[in-house]
């Protein structure tokens, strides 16, 4: 068997999100196995005393009254209407309108809005009048029509009347680009190609203005000043490295220098004044740049929307443009199920102030922080506490929806982390939310934001977000301090990210000793295709805080993209599995993870720290270099990445590691056990062969990490393997239960059904 029988699983194992295929659900998932602890599964509420059902139709008259005999011709007329107990039955059709529920339901008796097949909340409307010039068409379209901010002018940046989110057109329902260099044809918004420098030039920051001004060059620019000038620019300052990427506006061309500012002073990661000579951008938004199929300018001085045919056919009556933000909007809303609808370029929230109005900046340049912070100034014992600021919204059930463009932006000159971290996707805030097998695609930010508390994400299909490449994530829990406690992440599917896959940022379980079987739990996830335009990323990722033991389990994670941006020889450097960063207290147990640089990296440690506390148990881990690049660093099974990081309190033990392609400076796992600090590294078994490790190597993302028989002799069973308390708390239960004398050897045992994870395998 090759050692590099896992290269050949992509095709098995990765979704393809834009094939269009219906979902293939088995005719019934595998009983789970031992130690995968299933949880009992959430109950789409129903009134216990039901009250009215309220008809909608879309072509419904004025003056409807609710009836199946004369429905209302809005589903908003009904909202107005519906009182605890009620339900809302919406008939097929497209409904160009936000919904804003007049009350909540209660516990009891929630308001239940439910879509026949076919129904579309449309957050678009048409543009019509269209006439054509020099293979350009045009039609009016108002300069308020949506966003009124024209950055390219450096001084009207944001628009905060619409959260600052950003102008989108439509031909037939599918996204166009915007008027754009280097040009999209054709058009994927996951991978939108870039330019690379050649040098950088300097980087000035004016304290008095607070902008920054670049200088770069691009040997391959060939663009006149007066077609760029004015233009946008969106500038990644890093190669090979975490991006802080920024946007901005051409302020100069001189044949292959570029002059450029930004409110934003970010630069190349560890070293801020300077940008990578190797920097990737795009220039966008202005007329002379339209010069291709599907590119489209809006000028907002003359109120025209310009756009080339992207098939060369006429245009009326299959264009349209964004125009409202939400197609449900639920803040202060509670008890409310909404099930089996479409979402069009609008969304669903249940808190319109969970990233403010997303401006980053005073009109004088100085940061702005809109984002609702519920921990802001209170103590930090108990770590989350029962009276956080988290949104007034509890008990909102959202079922079988399919959300496509949710979010849009363009401007990303805000902190990269925090600007649209919790305010792009279905945004969940509040307390006792839950998400139950949806589809959410082609967001610019997030899939799926879930702040507060307890709230379960289950069974969902996210593809193609983060298409601006922030920290943004299929699935994310917050950017602000102690934003979120007890998710649950389970059972979905998630491919083609633009950084990382599922963003467990600022997430804690509040009591690991309380016997949940899900709070806190992140498991049988299926990631793939995450980090298409970054380096520096993970799967499943954190950054910077104390789990206090969410656990990390069950999860399929692999295929990291293999060369970011498609750019020959870009590679994919230091693409984890799970990813980490800086944090402490995680338990990661029995998760599958293949074709990724580093598979578990546990990133440093904060200066100081009392203890790292990290539970690495029981996890298959094959890993390789990706991109064809030269081994550098790695690859690693499990990776600390800083010598001098104590890791107190860590257990690494029961794993499997397989090396993928030879790679020379290859380890299993970067550091050795030391009873000093409490740290143990035992009962692992690594090797580049599959019999070499004991696993059967098979086709399929389950099979292939099977043990075979007699591989219980290269690893002790472990099956009673106790875990001290680390920092007076308890480790979650996670033990599997060894059967007879089976191999029980990294994620699979011997004699078991393997378990399988994303949507197909959710237990609904």
């Amino acid at each position: 068997m090759s050692p590099r029988f896992l290269l050949q699983l992509s095709a098995v194992a990765v979704l393809c999100a834009g094939c269009g295929r219906p979902p293939v659900r088995p005719p019934a998932p595998p009983p789970p196995g031992p130690g995968e602890l299933t949880a009992p599964r959430p109950a789409i509420p129903r009134p216990q005393q039901p009250g009215r059902t309220w008809h909608v139709a879309a072509d419904g008259a004025e003056g409807g009254d609710g009836s199946r005999e004369r429905p209302f011709a809005t589903i908003q007329a009904a909202a107005a209407a519906a009182a605890p107990g009620d339900t809302v039955r919406v008939a097929k059709g497209r409904y160009r309108e936000t919904v804003r529920p007049a009350r909540s339901g209660t516990r009891d008796n929630p308001i239940r809005f439910e879509a026949e097949p076919g129904v579309v909340i449309d957050g678009t409307d048409p543009v019509v009048g269209w006439s054509e010039a020099d293979g350009i068409a045009s039609a009016p379209m108002a300069g308020d029509w949506f966003s009124r901010a024209t950055p390219g002018d450096g001084v009207n940046l944001y628009d905060p009347a619409v959260r600052n989110q950003a102008d989108q057109v439509f031909v037939d329902g599918r996204m166009m680009s915007i008027a754009r260099w280097p040009n999209a044809v054709p058009y994927d918004p996951s991978q939108p190609p870039k330019a690379v420098t050649e040098r950088f030039v300097g980087k000035t920051r004016d304290a008095a203005t607070n902008w920054t001004t670049g200088v770069v060059e691009d040997e391959d620019f060939g663009l006149r000043p007066e077609a760029v000038v004015g233009a946008q620019i969106y500038f990644q300052p890093n190669w090979d490295a975490w991006s802080w990427l920024f946007t901005g506006h051409v302020t100069g061309v001189e044949g292959s220098r570029i002059t450029f500012r930004t409110r934003s002073d970010a630069g190349k990661d560890f070293k801020q004044t300077v940008y990578a000579d190797r920097s990737r951008y795009f220039l966008f938004d202005k007329l002379e740049l339209l010069d291709a199929p599907g590119e489209w300018f809006h000028d907002k001085r003359a109120g025209r929307l310009h756009l080339k045919s992207p098939d060369g056919r006429p245009l009326e009556g299959r264009v349209a443009a964004k125009r409202r933000l939400f197609g449900f909007d639920l803040t202060e809303r509670s008890h409310i199920v909404v099930e089996g609808f479409g979402f069009h370029a609008c969304t669903l929230t249940t808190d319109r102030e969970s990233g403010g109005d997303n401006v980053p900046y005073d009109e004088a340049g100085k940061p702005r922080f809109p984002w609702r912070n519920a921990a802001h100034g209170l103590p930090k014992v108990p770590y989350h506490r029962d009276d956080f600021r988290d949104a007034p919204s509890e008990g909102i059930v959202v079922s079988r929806c399919t959300f496509e463009y949710p979010s849009h932006h363009t401007d990303v000159s805000g902190y990269f982390e925090c600007q649209w971290g919790q305010s792009s996707g279905v945004v969940l805030s509040g307390r006792d939310h839950a998400i139950l097998g949806c589809t959410i695609r082609f967001s610019a930010g997030n899939g799926i934001v879930l702040l507060g508390r307890r709230h379960r994400a289950l069974g969902n299909r996210i593809e193609d977000v983060n298409t601006m490449a922030t920290d943004c994530g299929a699935i994310h829990t917050g950017v602000t301090e102690r934003a979120s406690s007890d998710h649950e992440i389970g059972w979905n599917t998630v491919a083609r990210c633009g950084r990382s896959g599922i963003m467990i940022r600022q997430m804690t379980r509040s009591d690991p000793g309380d016997g949940s079987l899900w709070k806190g739990r992140v498991h049988h996830n299926d990631v793939s295709a995450f980090g298409m335009q970054d380096w520096d990323l993970g799967g499943i990722c954190s950054t910077g805080y104390d789990g206090h033991f969410v656990r990390i389990d069950h999860n399929w994670v692999h295929d990291a993209h293999e060369n970011v941006d498609n750019l020959p020889g870009a590679g994919g450097f230091t693409a984890g599995g799970i990813y980490l960063d800086y944090s402490h207290r995680f338990l990661v147990d029995h998760n599958a993870i293949w074709n990724v640089e580093w598979g578990i990296h546990l990133q440093s440690q904060t200066t100081g720290s009392p203890t790292a506390g990290f539970v690495i148990l029981h996890n298959s881990v094959a890993v390789r270099m990706l991109g064809g690049k030269p081994s550098a660093h790695g690859p690693y099974g499990v990776v600390r990445n800083k010598d001098d990081a104590p890791f107190q309190d860590t257990l690494v033990a029961d794993n499997l590691f397989l090396l993928l392609d030879g790679s020379a400076r290859f380890k299993p796992v970067d550091f050795a056990s030391d009873p000093a600090v409490r740290r143990r590294v035992e009962n692992n078994v690594s090797g580049s062969d599959p019999a070499a490790v004991g696993i059967t190597g098979r086709p399929g993302p389950a099979e292939a990490f099977v043990p075979v028989p007699g591989a219980a002799a290269l690893i002790d069973r472990a099956a009673t393997r106790e875990v001290a308390p680390v920092g007076g708390l308890p480790v979650p239960a996670w033990q599997r239960a060894v059967r007879g004398a089976g191999a029980d050897i990294g994620a699979y045992e011997e004699g078991l059904v393997p378990w399988r994870a994303g949507a197909d395998a959710w237990p609904e």
